[in-house]
């Protein structure tokens, strides 16, 4: 019998792919709430953000209570605290 060691994202608990998560703006304390799905799947509008869009791929891998750095495409970072994470329907 083999093992093979799987991907920390597939541990519970951290954001991946199917992940809805609430997240804090370190900066004014706005909240905002994400679905990440993959790329043909995401609606901005609705809160659904791809896996390879700037926000998902910094939340991917991450915990409840993480503070992430966002680098936008304008050059500024933002600063998101990771508030809670479950899987989306």
């Amino acid at each position: 019998v083999q093992t093979c060691a799987l991907p920390i994202y597939l541990n519970a608990g951290v954001v991946h792919p199917g992940s809805k998560v609430k997240v804090e703006n370190v900066e004014n304390g706005k909240k905002s709430e994400y679905t990440i799905l993959g790329p043909s799947e995401s609606n901005p509008a609705q809160g659904i953000i791809s896996d390879q869009s700037p926000i998902g791929k910094s939340l991917i891998g991450n915990r409840k209570g993480d503070i992430v750095d966002v680098q936008l495409p304008t050059g500024k970072v933002l600063q998101l605290k990771i508030l809670s994470i479950a899987k989306s329907k």
